[in-house]
């Protein structure tokens, strides 16, 4: 009978550490997903910052032909391109915001993967031991049934 409790013991714990090694899987391709989408996402963000720069430029080298078609020059032209120089910055701003609130959500993602993963080995660990508890016990009850009446019946 103790070979029978070992036996189970030994099929419990490898059931148990299957299922702790998928959790980890999971969250292995969970987290190397998230890793994917930072990548991805950085990438649109650059390209966004490339764009305004590129736009940014191009208003400039036409911004001295519209002017002049409007007659302002002096001062006029100078608060112009400031116009141009504080809007180009407000888009890198807000991109950045933008990536940073993008790069804040994947971690928090990854944190709530993890937390899970770990309240979920814990959970499988606790219930773990409550079939080996139950064999144990009913062990030691059939044990004590058979040293009163010499036989067990089992079930």
């Amino acid at each position: 009978q103790a070979d029978l409790v070992g036996e189970w013991g030994d099929w419990f714990m490898n059931g148990a550490d299957m299922q702790a090694s998928a959790i980890d899987d999971q969250l292995a391709a969970l987290q190397a997903q998230l890793e994917l989408q930072k990548g991805e996402n950085n990438s649109y963000y650059d390209d966004i910052a490339a764009q305004a720069y590129v736009a940014k430029r191009q208003a400039e080298s036409a911004l001295p032909q519209r002017l002049a078609a409007y007659g302002i020059s002096g001062g006029g032209s100078e608060s112009a391109q400031l116009g141009l120089d504080t809007s180009y910055q407000n888009n890198i701003n807000a991109n950045e915001l933008a990536r940073q609130s993008m790069l804040q959500q994947l971690d928090y993602q990854n944190i709530l993967a993890q937390s899970q993963a770990n309240s979920d080995k814990a959970n499988m660990r606790r219930h773990r031991k409550t079939p080996l508890t139950l064999i144990c016990s009913r062990n030691s009850w059939n044990s004590s049934r058979i040293r009163r009446s010499g036989s067990v019946m089992l079930g």
